[in-house]
Formats: C-alpha cells, sequence, structure tokens
C-alpha cells in the first residue's frame, strides 16, 4: 500500500482535474472536500481503504505471510566482553540549562563494556535528560562525550543511533497501526543498503535484504517471546507487550549500548519480573545496558553499577548495595530537613 498508495492518489487527482477544468471555480470546493473526506473516511489513505476492502471481501487472499524459519538464536552484532576497566562511553562535565533551570549540571560518567548500569535518582533529577543528551536528541551546553573512542557530542540522534547507541523512551513511540513484525523492521531500517529505487522496483538486491531484515526480525521476536504476535496491530497489544515491543525495536538498531528510559513504567508485578529476566539476557548476550528506573527491585537485581542523581547533581555511584546504604541518597528520596541535611552531609565524609 505504500508504493501504490501516491500513485493511486495521482491518479484520482489528474483525472478529476481534467474533469473540473471547465468549472474552475468548483475545483478549490472539490478538493477540499475531497480531503476532508479522505481524513474522515480514509484515514490510511485510498490504498490502505482497499487494502481493507479486500481483506473483508477476500480474507484468504490477503492471509499475513507466515514468518520465515529461521536457525539459530538472535545474537547481537557487537557484543561486548564483560571488562571493568575499558571504558565504552565516557561522559565528562556534561551540563545542560534551561533558563534557570539546570536539569543536568556537570555530571560525569564511565560505562563500562558488557556491564549493566542504572541512572536513579528522585523525579526531576535530570534523569532523562542526561539520557536525552547521551543519544543525541538534545545538545549539552559543555562537557564532551565519548563513545567507543569517538567524540560524539555533537552528533545527531541519527548519527548516534548508527555509531551502536539505541534507546528506549518514557512514553511509547510506536506505530500503533503497523504490525509488531514491521515495528521491528522499522529499527533494521538504519543498516539497510539497498537505495530508494531498487526498493520500489523490487530488484533481487531488495529483495534479498528484506528477506534478510525479516529473518532477523523474526529472530528478535522469537528471543522477546512476541513471535505469536509478529502479525497483530502494535496497537492492539497489552501495554506490557507493547513495552517489550519497543524495547526489540530498539535491539533491531544493532546497539552496543541500550539506554532505557523507565521500561518498566506501569507494568504489574509478574510483568516487571518477565523484564528484569529479558534484560538479565540481553545484557548476557553482550550489550552494554544504561537503564533509569524507579522500581529499586529491577534495579538491585540487574544493576552492576549505580549512578544516583539529585537536582542534576551526580550525588553517589557504586555497587548497588554501596548506593542503598549511602547516606545522601537515603535524604535525597526521603527528604530531610536542615538539621538532619547538615548530619547526613558529615556521615558521607
Amino acid at each position: 500500500p505504500s508504493v501504490m498508495g501516491p500513485a493511486l492518489g495521482a491518479v484520482v487527482l489528474s483525472l478529476m482535474d481534467a474533469f473540473l477544468a471547465r468549472w474552475p471555480g468548483l475545483q478549490h470546493f472539490t478538493y477540499g472536500a475531497l480531503l476532508l473526506f479522505a481524513l474522515y473516511a480514509m484515514p490510511q489513505g485510498l490504498a490502505g481503504a482497499l487494502s481493507a476492502l479486500g481483506r473483508k471481501l477476500w480474507p484468504s487472499l490477503h492471509r499475513a505471510d507466515p514468518l520465515p524459519v529461521v536457525a539459530g538464536e538472535w545474537a547481537p552484532l557487537y557484543p561486548a566482553a564483560r571488562d571493568a576497566s575499558g571504558v565504552m562511553l565516557r561522559a565528562s562535565g556534561v551540563h545542560k540549562a534551561y533558563g534557570g533551570v539546570v536539569p543536568t549540571n556537570d555530571v560525569s560518567l564511565e560505562l563500562r563494556p558488557g556491564h549493566v548500569h542504572a541512572l536513579i535518582g528522585p523525579n526531576g533529577a535530570g534523569k532523562t535528560t542526561l539520557l536525552n543528551i547521551l543519544s543525541g536528541i538534545v545538545s549539552p551546553d559543555r562537557g564532551r562525550i565519548e563513545f567507543a573512542g569517538a567524540d560524539i557530542t555533537r552528533c545527531g540522534a541519527s548519527e548516534v543511533c548508527q555509531r551502536g547507541i539505541g534507546r528506549t523512551f518514557q512514553n511509547l513511540k510506536l506505530f500503533p497501526h503497523m504490525s509488531v513484525l514491521d515495528n521491528v523492521l522499522v529499527g533494521l531500517h538504519p543498516h539497510l543498503r539497498v537505495g530508494f529505487w531498487a526498493s520500489l522496483v523490487g530488484w533481487r538486491s531488495a529483495r534479498a535484504e528484506e528477506r534478510g531484515a525479516r529473518e532477523e526480525a523474526t529472530r528478535l521476536l522469537a528471543f522477546v517471546g512476541l513471535a505469536e504476535r509478529a502479525h497483530d496491530e502494535a496497537g492492539s497489544l497489552p501495554y506490557g507487550l507493547q513495552r517489550r515491543l519497543e524495547l526489540t525495536r530498539a535491539l533491531a538498531t544493532h546497539p552496543r549500548l541500550l539506554l532505557l528510559d523507565e521500561p518498566a513504567a506501569g507494568l504489574n508485578p509478574q510483568e516487571t519480573e518477565a523484564l528484569t529476566a529479558l534484560i538479565a539476557r540481553i545484557a548476557a548476550k553482550g550489550i552494554t545496558v544504561l537503564l533509569i528506573e524507579h522500581h529499586m527491585d529491577l534495579v538491585m537485581a540487574v544493576s552492576d553499577h549505580v549512578v544516583v542523581l539529585d537536582h542534576g547533581v551526580k550525588i553517589a555511584e557504586g555497587t548497588p548495595a554501596e548506593v542503598q546504604r549511602n547516606p545522601q541518597v537515603i535524604a535525597a528520596y526521603l527528604g530531610v530537613d536542615d538539621e538532619e541535611q547538615a548530619i547526613v552531609e558529615s556521615a558521607a565524609c
């Protein structure tokens, strides 16, 4: 439909233009009425409406193609061995201000290859802003970010993604009217090499690349447990599975570093437990993870290293057990008065 839609639309508009040429006063009115009708009655476009009609009239002819039979389990392209001495990403003195609001105040951190790192802190601590900076969505006012030895401080989001940093968002960013499989294929798109015209015409190279992408997506869906829902619309999935699908699409970008922004938000205890196991499996595959999360059970279960932010400032870091006992972290989460704060600061020194 995405190829036929523009062609059908061009034919219809050309015929209308020829038909209405003798009544120029009606042209603008007719085009406006047609546009409103299309938006209301055919939100998926002319080709989408014809396809939906065909599925209703001849369902046997419009069954989704079965998933390809693939051998082996999904594996990342760039697995990293656990290395406590190496550095995959280094952020130095990262600062971002919006007027008088400073969500990220000279934050520095290092991410070790093959490890799961957690970024925690109270609401408004600046965690998502830092993730937006690391993923190229927001540029810092000052500071430096190095990934795999290269400076990516001023790289845009698309370049950061192609360099090997994938991410999810607090709010779902799926394409709800596309299938689960197609959502995963979108994640694979930055790594496809066949050009527009080859894909449009359907050359052999384009068909081969499409076949390879479908096989890769099939392995990914099997890895996360969504293979049986591959042809369902993404918007029809339960919320917990939509969360899992967004994580799957991020994995499809072939990340060396995966940024997860509150992936357990809105999940019930059973879904959170399943997500915990999935993150552990992803890390076991050699993908480095940086996780923002408020579910402390999840953080403590999967994290090797924890960084704590409060009001844009890094106040603590260490192992989960060390951070859990840190007086400044306890104060940031529970809140203290001035006298108690002085005691906390003296205890931290």
